[in-house]
């Protein structure tokens, strides 16, 4: 038998329906060596080709058709193949709201109209960087589960790990402060802990845009965008109190829980032009780990560190 072994072509798949768009992305995949391109013009198409067309790269125009992009974007992510694929969106729309309620369903990052040859080889270099990250950041943080429902508003701000890693790659990648709290039920047989309940208690002290999500029975991870030090160390003390006060009930017993609180501050603004997200994301969530593991020795009790 021959050992030869048939590559797979990088094919970027274009969802337009505009020939101004189609013609842009024609010419400019044809300066990107080694590149194919595949055009469809409706969402339909669009997962026809990813069930069985071996994809590397995906750009979405937001006109193309009746259905939302966050909507694409979300049933991309569900694909276990495509979780961590790079998708761009052509918009003419770069409200806040709106960037983040994309980034939130999937989308890598944005292009802006009119297009921009130049803008495209920086996002797509960007977003391919991303994707070997978060690949990577992936296999360093773990398995991480899906969060169960939660009613209300709080819903919004508990996500799956996938999303947690999303965010806080990008906050990397934008030198961006933000702080990160790892937290542990003290004392108490993980897989007999109401998973919802404390989830629904620990939302409490979250609060737009921060986010919420469980790494494992009694251990759960939040991330505060924007916000470091003292600020984030004062809301984490008033949550080890409160679980300390009000009771829980698990197997029809109230129980008074304590927590083990890891934290670490990521100051923003780093200079170099050569800054690693993947390694700087693995020396966050190791510097977390050994803040955690510091503050589980001790007991009930918050330590904290901050990296530049």
């Amino acid at each position: 038998m021959s050992g030869f072994q048939l590559r797979k072509l990088p094919t970027l798949l274009l969802v337009t329906g505009s020939s101004e768009v189609r013609l842009f992305f024609e010419g400019a995949i044809e300066e990107v060596e080694g590149y194919a391109l595949i055009t469809v013009d409706s969402s339909k198409d669009a997962f026809s080709v990813l069930r069985r067309t071996h994809i590397t790269f995906i750009v979405i125009d937001e006109d193309i058709c009746a259905e939302d992009p966050a909507g694409m974007c979300i049933r991309i992510r569900k694909g276990r193949d495509l979780r961590f694929i790079p998708v761009l969106v052509i918009t003419s729309h770069l409200k806040k709201s709106f960037i983040r309620r994309l980034r939130k369903a999937g989308a890598t990052d944005f292009l802006r109209r009119p297009l921009d040859r130049e803008e495209f080889f920086h996002k797509m270099e960007m977003a391919t960087e991303s994707r070997r990250t978060q690949e990577k950041m992936h296999l360093l943080a773990g398995s991480m589960r899906q969060s169960p429902s939660i009613p209300g508003s709080m819903k919004d701000r508990i996500v799956t790990g996938d999303q947690a890693v999303r965010s806080i790659t990008d906050m990397l990648r934008r030198r961006i402060a933000f702080a990160v709290l790892l937290v542990e039920i003290d004392g108490c047989d993980p897989d007999r802990l109401p998973v919802a309940r404390l989830q629904r208690r620990i939302a409490m002290f979250t609060k737009d845009p921060d986010l919420l999500f469980t790494q494992g029975p009694g251990q759960f991870l939040i991330l505060f965008p924007e916000q470091v030090g003292q600020t984030v160390h004062d809301m984490a003390e008033t949550m080890r109190k409160f679980f300390g006060k009000k009771p829980l009930r698990i197997d029809k017993v109230e129980k008074h829980l304590t927590l083990s609180i890891g934290l670490v501050s990521k100051e923003g603004g780093v200079d170099s032009g050569t800054y690693d997200v993947a390694k700087e994301f693995d020396r966050l969530m190791q510097t977390a780990k050994e803040c955690l593991d510091k503050a589980k020795r001790r007991g009930d009790t918050i330590v904290s560190h901050a990296i530049t």
